[in-house]
Order: structure tokens, then sequence, then C-alpha cells
């Protein structure tokens, strides 16, 4: 699955802040790991499950699927529908 990771990282105020609010609550990163995150257009899952914490902590409304780049959907329907029910 592809994010725009991008998108992601504006919800919370950009790169930097992301960072800074990580950093902050223990989650160590680097300013690099974040720009590779990008490149890629993925996000480890053990960071997804940070990001979800830091949004409900500091009342940001989160949803994944949100971010889930279109070009990444799955073509048959019952993948999609799998992905659907893992997203939400």
């Amino acid at each position: 699955m592809r994010f725009d990771v991008q998108a992601i990282f504006n919800t919370f105020g950009g790169r930097s802040a992301i960072f800074a609010r990580l950093n902050t609550r223990r989650h160590p990163i680097t300013i690099r790991a974040l720009d590779k995150w990008r490149e890629r257009g993925s996000i480890p899952a053990v960071w997804i499950a940070h990001i979800t914490k830091l949004a409900d902590a500091d009342g940001i409304a989160f949803n994944l699927h949100t971010y889930l780049l279109r070009d990444a959907a799955p073509k048959d329907a019952a993948n999609a529908e799998e992905l659907h029910s893992l997203l939400d």
C-alpha cells in the first residue's frame, strides 16, 4: 500500500512538526527516516501506530484510509474489499 506521506505530515503541521512531536513523545526518529517514508510512499507499521496515538493525544482527526493513494488500490473487488476491511 502506498500513502500520501506528505499529506500525513501536513496533518501534523509539516515534516518538522511531526519530527518534533514524535521525538518529544520518546519515539526517536531522524529527519532522514521521514524523508525515506515520503520517497517510498510508505510508513512502517510500528510508526503508523505511533502516529495514530500521536493524533489521538493531540486531538487530530486521523483516518489512515484518507491518505491511501488510489493508484495503489487493488484491481479486483475481492482484494479491494479486503483492503477496506483492514483500514476500517
